[in-house]
């Protein structure tokens, strides 16, 4: 069975963005098997490309007890397709800026750009991650819930792959009944029906 590229563009994604949060988690108890396969990601990717320089995370604005941890990307953006975008009837306006061209009725995404904000993305996260903030990934693609469950228990944060009840981050004083910690960062996975 074939992946799609929209479930091989999530996997990429969801790939970077937990080994953001795992390299995060154990920057400060260096174990070098872990921070090996979190690198990784635990799977083996064939050297289709070679960047001219790894992409790493800019230092740390924060206060002097945060430190710089490294991470790189380990597989081009176009292998994951995650280039191409919306048919070009649905396109808004205010994304034209961000995209390179067209092609067979697609859009296709400017990667140069894509970087620097997937970089700041990344940067985030590790940055939540490392204050042991909590993170949720979240979506409702019934493709990809397992794998996400899976991922999310792996880093030891939250996902939520079910259908969910509206206010349950908007009034948790209702919903629980007290005071409730509530996620510092939800990564929505598949932006259509969460």
């Amino acid at each position: 069975m074939s992946s799609s590229p929209y479930q091989v563009s999530i996997m990429s994604s969801m790939k970077m963005a937990l080994s953001s949060v795992i390299l995060a988690r154990n920057v400060r108890n260096v174990s070098k098997p872990l921070m090996a396969r979190a690198a990784s990601g635990g799977i083996y990717i064939p050297p289709v490309y070679k960047p001219p320089k790894p992409w790493r995370l800019p230092p740390s604005p924060g206060p002097k007890k945060t430190r710089h941890w490294p991470t790189t990307l380990t597989e081009p953006p176009t292998h994951g397709s995650v280039h191409f975008g919306h048919s070009v009837g649905t396109l808004d306006p205010r994304m034209a800026p961000f995209l390179f061209g067209e092609r067979l009725g697609h859009t296709i995404f400017d990667l140069d750009q894509t970087a620097v904000y997937l970089e700041a993305a990344l940067n985030f996260i590790a940055h939540i991650a490392y204050r042991d903030g909590i993170i949720m990934f979240v979506s409702r693609n019934p493709a990809t819930c397992l794998m996400i469950e899976d991922l999310a228990k792996e880093v030891g944060e939250f996902a939520h792959t079910r259908r969910w009840m509206t206010d349950i981050l908007t009034s948790p004083l209702n919903t629980f009944g007290g005071m409730t910690r509530l996620p510092e960062l939800l990564i929505f996975l598949n932006t259509l029906d969460n």
